[in-house]
């Protein structure tokens, strides 16, 4: 009987202790305090870029005095500087279908060797002579066949109304595979300290996409827009 005793005490005593060296589980995880962490921080820079950005401009000339630093700044943390080599698209069309007033074509090309950008073409059914384009840059909309679908009625408006339009996925939504969302709910923070931002890749098929645009023979390249 004082065995048994003394061994409930000492389990008593065990879970005690097992107890008081459990951690606090009722507060933020350490992956929620590391994301507020971040989000605090670029909360802060962002205030502080507000705050003394273009603090300097008092007029045109000033602006377009300081213009050429601002662009490059803006393509460094894109990771765009020095801008990668531009390579053959490899373009090509996968398939096409035709409505009453517009057609569609499916295209895709290769911004950088290996790196597939998809696409759907928004033209007018009768076209004459070069006409007004647009790159249209889908939000977020993760479907099954991306964006570019979901975000469609755009394309059809602009081709019925005499416009090229040309709807391309981004990275992880839809056709394109690859990871967008890294610092979103990812935690890839490493992502930072590499200095790389998912936007840079979206920024550089957009300006491929561009070059597309300006091989074609509908297109007007001094009546383009993004």
């Amino acid at each position: 009987m004082r065995a048994v005793l003394i061994l409930a005490a000492l389990l008593s005593t065990a879970t005690f202790s097992a107890a008081q060296t459990q951690p606090d589980r009722s507060g933020p995880s350490g992956r929620e305090q590391r994301y507020q962490m971040f989000q605090d921080y670029l909360i802060r820079r962002a205030r502080e870029v507000t705050r003394n950005n273009l603090a300097d401009v008092k007029s045109l000339e000033d602006w377009k005095s300081k213009r050429p630093e601002v662009r490059r700044q803006v393509l460094y943390m894109l990771g765009l500087d020095p801008m990668p080599k531009k390579t053959p698209l490899a373009a090509r069309i996968t398939g096409q279908f035709e409505r009453d007033a517009y057609r569609v074509e499916k295209i895709e090309f290769q911004s950088m060797p290996g790196l597939y950008v998809t696409g759907n073409l928004y033209l007018p059914k009768k076209i004459e002579g070069r006409l007004p384009t647009v790159v249209y840059l889908c939000g977020h909309s993760p479907g099954p066949w991306g964006a570019k679908v979901d975000y469609q009625h755009h394309g059809i408006w602009l081709a019925r109304h005499g416009y090229v339009a040309f709807l391309i996925d981004t990275v992880e939504f839809g056709e394109l595979p690859g990871i967008h969302h890294g610092t979103h709910d990812l935690g890839m923070w490493y992502w930072q300290s590499l200095g790389y931002t998912p936007a840079g890749p979206e920024v550089w098929n957009a300006i491929r996409a561009l070059d597309y645009l300006l091989t074609r023979p509908e297109v007007d390249a001094k009546r383009v827009a993004v």
